[in-house]
């Protein structure tokens, strides 16, 4: 009986098992029972016998083997399967695995190879075109431009690509989707569907351009969001959903504020009555053409003009007003106190220029018109800011009242904001002190130290006065946020305050710790019979990992890498970080988890957490014949010295494969021993050294067949 085992390139069960054909030829004129033995293999079909495994996979299946004359051979054929083990980068690019299946010796009880006829084969399996052999990536290139790059380590595959667009502002459409992609349908102007994208094997092997309709500047900043989607087979690829966008920042130049410009004409000195008679007011805008404020009476209420200027800055003049005209100006908000200005010379006009940053500020003296409720106005925000009114009121008058101006503090003060969420309200956050805050105005100026819990405080400051304070920033944390008397400004470095008409005017900076990192660490081993671990790096891939952080809302997975690994970067440094891995793998089923599946408390600061899985594999238990084999001694006989055994020239046996059931052609004749002497040793040998030569004869063709019997077949 001898065995052959087939190369094979077929895969059974989804790719998850190897097929092979085993043929068995059997010399004999009988049928013999024979055992083979393939180590993980699990029996599929059989022909020629009805072939059994009765322990299951990977252990001995049984196979009754018809005569060898009872038809062509092989006289019986065994199919069986065992498991590929291949890694996803495997399946996508091919791999190739041994085999080797035993015959085993009649008296074999162990179920293992022992002095067995064996034979050889591999298995060469092409990769197999897979959603996980292909990968998409979206980058933006520019405004209106996006690319579209797939790379594949598999066969070429068709991927079914959609695109999506979301901007945040009417007029912005996809314009179109370039080559590769083809048979794109349902173009509207927001979604492209139903693109159909041959991606060959390779890195970016297949690249496709996105056109959308450039960004116009706008005095607000605008974002846009641009999405592929990408299935084969019905399965999401690697990077399916994946974004980029395109940030136009604000331009201020296109930006606008509304501003009010009053007159009053107040009673001259040494008049004792008002003119009745109206007149009319002439002013101008950054030198754009004039225009009047009309009817405003002497004695009477100031007469406004709401006018919409530029953000950048605006210049305002009265023109000139006449020979015996005295000009002064006020800058004030609604209910604040107006902060007078000195008089102009007789007959000339008097201007001022503002800039504007949620409020309105004198370039030629610093003040500032406090931030009122209902009336703050930022210009730089992403939406479009609303006031409800003008952003401040500039009144110009014919005369200087003249004002004494009273007292205020300011505090500057600093907090650890762990999160991000630009407050200091969640666990581990707080005041912070060893941070530095500069402080220019007309009374205070210069760098300052924070402490007694990251507090800065100057007292008894003029009332009006404007200061800039700004942090210097730290390495290692970002600005998250910063509020002027609970008012948020947003992430800025610094900001400027009006001392109050006494009380405090607060302003807080809160920042962020830079990210650290979590390393997850896979380690797959697979163990036989509660021996020794052996490490299974192909096993490594493909496990899912999840971060989660109810402080800072995180929620983020990965798959380990090639190298077991699956790195989380740039996690706000909270305290409360679970690191969980999921114990099941399609690809590398039968693992079970060693150590535990969650590690909770963690604080990213670079640690690397090991999740340790192992495949256990037992081989069945012996339950018949499970003894120790006895064999019967023998007694060897000593030959004498004296007699010298003939010489014979023995003929080599022909190669054949017979470990088990020898073919018996027919009853071979027996031989007649002479009775007498009278052969090649001549006559005057006895009857004893006759029976010495007979048994010297037998040993040696004995010794002959037990060489013959115990060769092997070849492969």
């Amino acid at each position: 009986m001898t065995i052959e085992k087939s190369d094979t390139t077929e895969t059974v069960d989804g790719g998850a098992n190897i097929k092979w054909t085993i043929a068995l030829n059997n010399n004999a004129a009988v049928a013999i029972p024979a055992q083979v033995y393939d180590a993980n293999a699990t029996l599929v079909s059989s022909t020629g016998c009805t072939a059994t495994q009765p322990g299951g996979a990977g252990t001995v299946i049984n196979c009754t083997v018809p005569a060898g004359n009872s038809g062509p051979p092989p006289e019986a054929t065994l199919t069986v399967k065992t498991p590929a083990n291949a890694s996803t980068k495997e399946k996508c690019e091919g791999y190739t695995r041994t085999n080797v299946a035993y015959l085993l010796n009649p008296n074999n009880t162990s179920g293992q190879p022992n002095g067995s006829d064996t034979s050889e084969s591999g298995a060469t399996i092409p990769g197999v075109a897979n959603a996980l052999c292909i990968t998409v990536t979206k980058v933006n290139t520019g405004n209106g431009s996006w690319t579209i790059s797939f790379s594949n380590i598999g066969p070429q595959a068709t991927v079914d690509m959609s695109d999506t667009y979301q901007p945040n502002s009417t007029g912005t459409n996809i314009n179109s989707i370039g080559a590769p992609a083809s048979g794109c349908s349902a173009f509207e102007s927001l979604s492209v569907t139903g693109c159909d994208v041959v991606v060959p094997h390779g890195a970016n092997s297949a690249v496709i351009t996105v056109l959308t309709d450039p960004l116009q500047a706008k005095c607000e900043s605008q974002e846009v969001l641009n999405t592929v989607y990408a299935y084969y087979g019905g399965n999401a690829v690697n990077g399916n959903g994946t974004s980029d966008n395109f940030v136009m920042e604000g331009d201020e130049s296109k930006c606008t504020v509304d501003i009010e410009i009053c007159k009053v004409w107040r009673v001259s000195s040494g008049e004792g009555f008002a003119n009745p008679v109206p007149r009319a007011f002439s002013f101008q805008v950054n030198a754009e053409t004039p225009f009047n404020i009309e009817n405003v009476f002497e004695s009477g209420p100031a007469v406004c003009e709401i006018v919409t200027v530029p953000a950048t800055g605006a210049t305002i003049k009265e023109t000139f007003p006449g020979a015996g005209w005295y000009t002064s100006h006020e800058l004030k908000d609604n209910g604040e106190t107006p902060i007078p200005m000195t008089n102009t010379a007789d007959g000339e006009g008097l201007s001022i220029s503002l800039v504007f940053d949620g409020a309105c500020y004198d370039t030629s003296v610093g003040s500032l018109v406090a931030e009122v409720t209902n009336l703050v106005r930022n210009i730089f925000s992403i939406q479009e800011a609303v006031a409800e009114g003008p952003l401040c009121t500039v009144t110009f008058y014919n005369e200087d009242p003249g004002q004494t101006l009273p007292t205020g503090d300011l505090r500057v003060e600093k907090y650890l904001d762990i999160n991000g969420d630009g407050d200091a309200n969640d666990p581990g956050e707080g005041p912070i002190d060893e941070w530095v805050v500069e402080v220019s105005g007309p009374e205070v100026n210069g760098q300052f130290p924070l402490s007694n819990n990251g507090t800065w405080d100057r007292l008894g400051l003029n009332s009006g006065d404007i200061y800039t304070v700004s942090e210097l920033q730290q390495p290692g944390y970002q600005v998250t946020n910063t509020t002027v008397d609970g008012v948020s400004k947003g992430a800025v470095l610094f900001t400027f305050t009006k001392i109050p008409h006494g009380g405090t005017t607060v302003i807080r900076f809160y920042n962020q710790p830079l990210g650290g990192t979590i390393v997850a660490h896979k380690v797959a081993v697979t163990r036989h019979n509660a021996g020794p671990e052996t490490p299974a790096p192909n096993d490594d891939d493909g496990w899912t990992i999840t971060v989660t952080s109810v402080q800072c809302g995180i929620n983020i997975s990965k798959q380990t890498d090639a190298n077991g690994n699956a790195v989380f970067a740039g996690l706000p440094l909270c305290t409360d970080y679970v690191v969980s891995e999921n114990p099941v793998n399609a690809s590398s089923p039968g693992f079970s988890p060693v150590s535990p599946v969650s590690v909770s408390g963690q604080t990213p600061n670079g640690q690397t957490i090991t999740f340790k899985n192992r495949k256990d594999a037992e081989d069945p238990r012996c339950t018949v014949n499970c003894g120790p084999s006895t064999a019967t001694p023998t007694t060897p006989t000593t030959p004498p010295t004296t007699v010298v055994p003939p010489t014979i020239t023995p003929v080599p046996p022909t190669p054949v494969s017979t470990v088990q059931g020898e073919r018996t052609p027919g009853a071979s004749a027996t031989p007649i021993a002479p009775s007498t002497g009278g052969g090649i040793i001549g006559g005057a040998t006895g009857g004893t050294n006759l029976v010495l030569i007979i048994a010297g004869l037998l040993a040696l063709t004995s010794g002959l067949s037990f060489v013959a019997l115990g060769r092997k077949s070849r492969r």
